[in-house]
């Protein structure tokens, strides 16, 4: 499941950084809005949002500093505890692939 991460990581290093992280920040606001979604783990996603977005200032530093996205790789690894977890939500169990949750999500809104 971990191929989410991976692929935007691969993608990021070697191409528009900002464009795969707003993608990834797209998916993952999605899911972490989700009644849900453990608060502590929302916030710290927010929180890394936040700091690590090559789209703020902050982040631009960090980005000078770092070849890869810092936030995708953090945001991974949360995504990591998600899975660790095994939060049970009424459309299913999250993993740590924000695709993989969304397509619950999706089905879930479908039936």
């Amino acid at each position: 499941m971990t191929t989410y991460w991976d692929e935007k990581e691969e993608l990021a290093s070697g191409g528009d950084v900002k464009e795969f992280e707003n993608q990834a920040i797209e998916d993952v606001k999605l899911i972490i809005a989700d009644r849900e979604f453990p608060e502590d783990l929302r916030i710290e996603i927010l929180s890394v949002i936040d700091r690590l977005n090559i789209g703020t200032e902050q982040g631009k530093q960090w980005f000078k500093a770092m070849v890869s996205s810092r936030l995708l790789r953090t945001l991974h690894t949360i995504f990591h505890e998600v899975a660790r977890r095994r939060i049970k939500t009424r459309f299913g169990m999250l993993s740590d692939s924000p695709s993989q949750c969304l397509m619950l999500m999706d089905d879930h809104r479908e039936t």
